[in-house]
């Protein structure tokens, strides 16, 4: 599975996790995805926010190598929390934005997922599918009911991509259920519904994004503008059991 989280080309850098911790939860051939928790020691990616739920919970899933284990292939940071009731807020998640959840469900469990990181170009492929592989059983693991991603568009002007957007605010949006809003984000709604014909618009997405729309993922109420990476982030929303299925 190719889902929402875009894959980032880096080299690694030397952030140390709590390796007491780390649980086999995927392998394919040489490759092994491993569960870590991040330690209180570690240097976050991601500033830390005020008024964070205790009940937040921060995790790293590393993609090795057997044959090199000292260098990992990928990894992809992960936030799981606990949202206690229905229109609560969504804050200090590993996708470094805040969100305002609603939705008439007790006590759901969302998975937060950062874009994914992959340090060596050779193995991408195979990484994203096995860290896919162990996000899922990860979800069964921990009863997670919802997974939240992003996939980001190269512009961080939202009306160069007008119709995507409109497309996606008008036709993708969740219509039961749980909606979110990311809490600094820009409207979606750029063109009206009657302007959009939606099979060109769905032909116009990335294929990744038509790919997470197809097995079930909705968007968010809006979009959010990264001007230092030059991008526009739309964020998506996943039923735990699309991704487990």
């Amino acid at each position: 599975m190719t889902a929402c989280a875009r894959t980032v080309l880096k080299t690694s850098g030397n952030e140390n996790c709590d390796k007491s911790d780390s649980l086999l939860l995927a392998t394919f051939g040489s490759l092994e995805a491993r569960l870590q928790r991040i330690s209180d020691s570690l240097e976050k990616t991601v500033p830390a926010k005020e008024n964070v739920p205790d009940d937040r919970d921060e995790w790293v899933m590393v993609v090795n190598d057997k044959a090199d284990p000292q260098n990992p292939v990928a990894r992809c940071y992960m936030t799981l929390t606990n949202v206690l009731g229905a229109n609560q807020n969504l804050d200090g998640t590993s996708l470094g934005e805040s969100f305002e959840v609603e939705g008439g469900q007790n006590a759901p469990v969302f998975l937060t997922i950062a874009p994914f990181e992959c340090f060596d170009k050779s193995k991408a492929h195979r990484a994203q599918g096995l860290l896919w592989q162990a996000i899922s059983n990860f979800c069964v693991l921990r009863n997670v009911d919802y997974v939240i991603g992003s996939l980001a568009f190269d512009s961080r002007y939202p009306a160069a991509h007008a119709l995507e957007l409109s497309y996606l605010y008008h036709f993708c949006r969740a219509q039961s259920g749980v909606h979110l809003r990311a809490a600094h984000g820009v409207t979606m709604d750029i063109m009206p519904e009657e302007a959009i014909k939606p099979d060109e618009a769905f032909s116009s997405l990335p294929p990744m994004l038509r790919y997470c729309l197809r097995v079930g993922a909705k968007v968010a109420d809006n979009a959010v503008v990264d001007r230092a990476s030059n991008e526009t982030r739309v964020f998506l929303l996943f039923p735990a059991k699309k991704i487990v299925g």
